[in-house]
């Protein structure tokens, strides 16, 4: 009993947010992403009525909180919008030939301002999976105007080379 009086105040000490931090515009959506662009990427529709592509010979390597990708085709892709499950939107400026850098799933927003879900050691029921990830690229002249399925894998799985 006395261990758990012990612990229960240093748990809930863990859990508060100092109010200045609260009133921090990089809270505002849940993400550190730019207040600013995370509005605009709330104004973003899912690109429904866009035909269906060829699936795109590209991994993306989910850990944790974090991707990145391996783009296995001959062209870099260049500003484009990364759907993930028809319902999060962010911008890539580009995916390169072979490993990218890293991303945060936490900057991708979705129509309502909120940031991907992603669970954490005391809520771990807030992560939400990731299943579909989509390129659609809306806006040059050489587009197609289609949405592009992209291959979601975990790190945890072994990639054989």
């Amino acid at each position: 009993m006395q261990k758990l009086l012990i612990i229960l105040p240093l748990l809930l000490a863990g859990c508060t947010q100092p109010l200045a931090d609260l009133a921090r515009p990089q809270f505002l959506f849940g993400t550190h992403a730019d207040p600013v662009l995370a509005a605009d990427l709330a104004k973003l529709r899912y690109p429904r009525e866009a035909p269906v592509g060829r699936d795109l010979d590209i991994l993306m390597l989910q850990k944790d909180r974090n991707f990145t990708f391996v783009n296995r085709t001959t062209e870099a892709h260049k500003n484009v919008q990364l759907w993930l499950n028809q319902q999060y939107v962010g911008l890539i400026d580009e995916i390169p030939i072979g490993m990218s850098p890293t991303f945060q799933m936490g900057h991708f927003i979705n129509q309502y301002g909120e940031a991907y879900p992603i669970g954490g050691l005391l809520n771990p029921d807030k992560s939400y999976p990731l299943v579909l990830a989509e390129l659609y690229n809306p806006s040059t002249e050489n587009s197609t105007g289609q949405r592009h399925k992209i291959v979601v894998r975990s790190e945890d799985v072994e990639i054989i080379k």
